[in-house]
């Protein structure tokens, strides 16, 4: 139960308007729990009569497909055409003896006779006990004076390692052998002897690459 609002009516004294206020709230209360218990009361009764309506729908239906099962087993029972009218059925014969046909049916003999023979195996196979025909072979004669073709592979040994290409503007230590050892600016017109040299370091190339070139 909600309590009462006192918002303006209460003070320091609690004398008769306050009273008087809180029981005016406690009516309102009740009167608005009161109308909701109905709208409530009334929803419930609504939806009592809907599920009765649908029991009954529910039993009508359960009623008919009883009634359709009956009626389907009366037509296996006595089956009747289209037109409404009982099918009429074959007269039973008698079973004959072992391997005998029934009446209606006509005997069938095998083989079957009649003045048409039956061909032998070797009219379906044409090949079968005759000599094949003897096959024709061909032989390549070479003529001379004409291109002939040959394939060949190479033989993969073992290589060496790959030598760098060492551009110019490369430099390395090495020890001079033969020749003049003399600076840039000398030139040599006569009696001139080409020099031999021993590197004994790494070749310092452009873009900071080197090579180990000691020995050559």
């Amino acid at each position: 139960e909600p309590v009462p609002d006192m918002t303006g009516v209460v003070d320091t004294t609690f004398d008769d308007k306050v009273r008087q206020h809180a029981t005016t709230e406690m009516q309102v209360t009740a009167a608005q729990m009161q109308k909701q218990y109905e709208e409530i009361r009334r929803e419930l009764d609504v939806l009592n009569k809907q599920r009765g309506d649908d029991q009954r729908r529910i039993e009508k239906l359960g009623q008919d497909n009883a009634a359709l099962a009956e009626q389907v087993k009366a037509l296996g029972a006595n089956p009747v055409t289209a037109t409404g009218e009982p099918v009429p059925q074959m007269p039973a014969s008698p079973p004959g003896p072992e391997g005998e046909p029934q009446p209606g049916n006509t005997p069938v003999s095998f083989p079957p006779q009649g003045s048409v023979a039956v061909p032998p195996p070797t009219a379906f196979y044409p090949g079968n006990g005759v000599t094949p025909p003897p096959q024709v072979t061909y032989q390549s004669v070479p003529v001379p004076n004409r291109i002939q073709r040959k394939v060949f592979t190479r033989n993969e040994g073992k290589q060496g390692p790959s030598l760098p290409y060492i551009p110019s503007g490369s430099f390395a230590k090495a020890m001079l052998i033969e020749g003049a050892d003399a600076n840039a600016s000398v030139t040599g017109n006569e009696s001139t002897v080409p020099m031999q040299l021993r590197i004994t370091g790494l070749v310092e190339m452009p873009n900071s690459k080197t090579y180990d070139a000691t020995g050559c």
